[in-house]
């Protein structure tokens, strides 16, 4: 009945799915049924899973969150940020944030990235921590710039530390020359708060290229970057043997 019920396509179709879905206990069944929700295409049903969010189970929600975010597109990630700013109640923005969290198509990393990216948008810290998170996931060289740049001119020291701690976990490839040049110092990293994350982020990025970046800033003017730099030069030297 489960495998039927799942070729259906629909609203009514896919309501009888949650349903059964949430009342299932956990077990092999209940996995199969979450895994079909987290690869089913949500384009054509985003407002009922939205809704669905606040009634189902957390097995369940978490499934929602993934197929969600895989599938979504700017648009979406405009009314997930919506939706939490306007949500008078904590779990409603919890489970927003989990969606947030859980976003993985192109267009809404892109669109996370351009909210972060823009001085002139007013978003809420929880927002600004979660989309900094799956940026620096997902992080090209522009997107590092985009994170050392929101760190650079930050007022806020709690937010500063904070961006700071999520870009020292940056791993991809891509971002691996945008930190050499922001630990260096570049247009969207002239303060030391930017410099030392990018810094720190090196460390996961253990090269030759990266440890003469780190001897170098071993002679930079400012104390604290001379410090980290030392610091992660060390640990890096270890890795590498030599």
């Amino acid at each position: 009945m489960a495998d039927q019920l799942l070729l259906l396509k629909g609203p009514a179709a896919l309501g009888g799915i949650l349903h059964l879905a949430s009342q299932l206990s956990p077990g092999e069944l209940k996995s199969h049924v979450c895994h079909h929700l987290s690869e089913r295409d949500t384009r054509e049903t985003r407002d009922l899973l939205v809704d669905a969010l606040p009634v189902v189970d957390s097995d369940t929600r978490r499934a929602l969150a993934e197929s969600l975010g895989k599938h979504a597109d700017s648009d979406f990630v405009f009314q997930m940020v919506e939706r939490f700013d306007r949500a008078d109640d904590s779990r409603t923005k919890t489970h927003t944030l989990q969606v947030l969290r859980a976003l993985r198509s192109r267009q809404a990393i892109d669109a996370l990235n351009a909210i972060l990216a823009d001085p002139s948008v007013q978003a809420s810290a929880p927002v600004i921590q979660v989309a900094a998170q799956v940026i620096a996931e997902n992080a090209t060289a522009p997107m590092v710039n985009t994170l050392t740049g929101r760190i650079d001119r930050s007022t806020d020291e709690k937010e500063s530390a904070e961006l700071a701690d999520v870009v020292a976990t940056i791993r991809t490839p891509a971002a691996r020359s945008a930190l050499i040049y922001a630990a260096k110092g570049n247009r969207d990293a002239t303060r030391p708060p930017a410099r030392i994350a990018a810094v720190r982020a090196l460390a996961n990025f253990p090269s030759a290229e990266s440890m003469e970046t780190l001897r170098r800033l071993q002679d930079d003017p400012d104390t604290e970057v001379r410090r980290v730099s030392r610091e992660v030069a060390n640990k890096m030297q270890g890795a590498l043997g030599h």
